[in-house]
């Protein structure tokens, strides 16, 4: 992650909507399509949450850390367009498309020097591991993640790694 944002170059508006869009992904774990269907309107006032539409239609509350929010508000200061949706292109403001972002995702993954695939998906996979790993419960995981069924989230998120069981042995 560090690597990551290091390779970001804030100075510019696609470098600067790269790293909100990251942060946001991160930080919420909204899927792709979540993220860039996102209003500027829902980010207008002092707010902790935001009301997204999920797949299937399916409405839920994300939540948005200090951190998610200064990037936003960064972003937004930012643009001297009036377009409605919080990620647009660059030259006459559009919505920003999915197909747009994957070209971004493969040059940060080598200027980062990072081997493995690097998407969107996978900052919401982080997000989910991060609050596993900190001890939440999968039921409060699968709210957040916005599945519609707990199966999905155990499939993803209950695989057991080496070192779970090491730290198991050890303290048991």
């Amino acid at each position: 992650i560090k690597r990551i944002r290091d390779v970001i170059p804030l100075a510019t508006f696609t470098g600067l909507r790269m790293r909100t869009l990251f942060e946001l992904l991160l930080g919420t774990g909204m899927r792709l399509s979540e993220a860039l269907s996102c209003e500027r309107s829902q980010f207008e006032y002092d707010v902790d949450e935001i009301e997204i539409v999920g797949k299937g239609g399916k409405r839920r509350v994300v939540f948005l850390s200090q951190g998610v929010l200064l990037w936003v508000k960064k972003f937004v200061a930012r643009r001297d367009d009036d377009h409605p949706a919080l990620f647009v292109t660059t030259g006459i403001p559009r919505r920003w498309q999915r197909y747009d972002i994957s070209k971004y995702f493969i040059e940060l993954r080598r200027k980062a020097q990072i081997e493995k695939p690097l998407t969107p998906h996978l900052l919401r996979h982080t997000f989910c591991t991060n609050l596993l790993h900190h001890g939440a419960d999968i039921t409060f995981i699968r709210e957040l993640a916005g599945h519609q069924d707990i199966q999905t989230t155990a499939k993803y998120y209950l695989g057991v790694d080496r070192q779970s069981l090491k730290k198991v042995v050890r303290d048991c």
